[in-house]
C-alpha cells in the first residue's frame, strides 16, 4: 500500500513534513507519483542527522550521470534527484570523484522506503555488540524489509546497500 500523508505526519511529526503547492511544482514536468509525493504525501524536512533533508524542488543538470533531473533533497555529501526520463531517484554526489548512486525506482517507492528506513533506524538495537551474528541478522532483516518495497533499492552499490553492508559488518 502506498505511503500516505497521515503516515508521514505520524512518524515524522506534521511540522517536520515538507509539502509543496502546485505553483512550486508547476513547470518541472514531474511524473504523477512525484507530484503526489511532493505535493500531498510530503517528505521529512530533516531526518537522522545528515541522512535526508527535504529541499524545495528545482530543475537540476550537470551531474556525472547525464539527463534532466529535479533536485528535492540532500544528505551528507549528495543531492537527491528525480530522473525525469525514468522516474528513478538518484543520489548525485557533491564530490567530483564519487559516482551517482541509485536510490529508488520511483518517487512513490522513495517515500515509502524512506519512511520504513527511518522506523528501522530509530528501532535498531542500541548496541549490536562485537557479535557479528546479531549485526548480520539485523542487517539481513533490514535488507529484506526494504527489498519487499523496492528490490532494486538493495542491489549492490545502491544508497541503501551501503548502509546495510555497514550494519552487517557491525560498523553502524
Amino acid at each position: 500500500m502506498p505511503v500516505r500523508d497521515i503516515d508521514m505526519d505520524e512518524v515524522f511529526g506534521r511540522d517536520n513534513v515538507a509539502r509543496w503547492d502546485e505553483s512550486a511544482l508547476a513547470g518541472l514536468d514531474l511524473p504523477e507519483d512525484a507530484v503526489r509525493v511532493l505535493g500531498g504525501v510530503g517528505l521529512p524536512r530533516h531526518m537522522l542527522e545528515g541522512t535526508f533533508d527535504a529541499e524545495p524542488p528545482v530543475a537540476a543538470t550537470g551531474f556525472a550521470r547525464p539527463g534532466e533531473y529535479v533536485r528535492f533533497g540532500s544528505c551528507f555529501g549528495g543531492l537527491f534527484c528525480l530522473d525525469l526520463a525514468t522516474g528513478e531517484v538518484w543520489l548525485m554526489p557533491l564530490f567530483s570523484r564519487a559516482t551517482p548512486g541509485f536510490v529508488n525506482s520511483t518517487m512513490e517507492l522513495f517515500a515509502e522506503t524512506l519512511l520504513h528506513w527511518y522506523v528501522l533506524m530509530v528501532n535498531k538495537p542500541q548496541r549490536l555488540g562485537p557479535d557479528l551474528t546479531i549485526a548480520e541478522r539485523w542487517g539481513s532483516a533490514v535488507e529484506a524489509e526494504l527489498a519487499a518495497i523496492d528490490p532494486r533499492a538493495v542491489e549492490d552499490d545502491t544508497f541503501y546497500a551501503e548502509f546495510i553492508a555497514d550494519f552487517k559488518f557491525g560498523r553502524i
